[in-house]
């Protein structure tokens, strides 16, 4: 597997929110993501997924209170070169980043049909004066029997229902979502999408 490096390196905030929202939500798939065409899988987190399709052409864009957002970064891979390649928005800070009310269900829709492998939501409990996460908090694997984290299927997307009312203290939000690449036989053979959310709290 190689990855393209000639891509900018994050700042070293970013680096550090996407280190770990990455690494938890790998680590707690296992390596192991619901099997290809099944029509009901059960991820070793216990979240039941239809099925898992195979991923976007490339990485999606994701819908937030109306507006249209770039990713944070991503890790995708080309079938003609059979490389993957990373990507990431590496000027932004969480202040750049759309703000969700966490005293009311927070609704996103990552926009592309394919249902992913897993989606996880990692939680900040604070943004600091230079709009930088700090104090991780929580993390949610999202799926469509979780009331906390729920996904839907729609036509042409999919949807990510929040409810942060019972979480602890809340500011920000970095969202991975993950492709299955089952066709790449490894160990973890996944695109990788990540999203970011600032959230307002009462």
């Amino acid at each position: 597997m190689l990855i393209d490096l000639r891509a900018p390196r994050p700042r070293p905030w970013l680096r550090g929110v996407l280190a770990v929202a990455g690494g938890a939500a790998i680590a707690s798939c296992s390596g192991q993501p619901p099997e290809l065409g099944s029509d009901v899988s059960e991820a070793p987190t216990g979240a039941l997924l239809s099925r898992v399709d195979d991923p976007p052409g490339r990485p999606p864009e994701m819908e937030v209170d109306g507006a249209v957002r770039d990713p944070l970064s991503w890790t995708w891979y080309d079938p003609a070169s059979g490389v993957f390649e990373a990507g990431r928005d590496d000027g932004v800070t969480a202040s750049d980043m759309p703000v969700v009310d966490a005293s009311e269900p927070v609704e996103m829709f990552v926009l592309a049909p394919q249902l992913p492998a897993m989606v996880s939501v990692q939680t900040y409990r604070a943004v600091d004066d230079s709009g930088i996460p700090q104090d991780q908090g929580r993390s949610l694997d999202c799926s469509d029997v979780n009331d906390a984290c729920a996904l839907t299927r729609h036509t042409d997307r999919v949807g990510l229902a929040l409810d942060l009312d019972h979480q602890d203290e809340v500011a920000f939000l970095s969202i991975s979502v993950f492709y299955d690449l089952p066709q790449l036989g490894l160990e973890q053979p996944y695109d990788i999408v990540t999203y970011g959310v600032s959230v307002r709290t009462p």
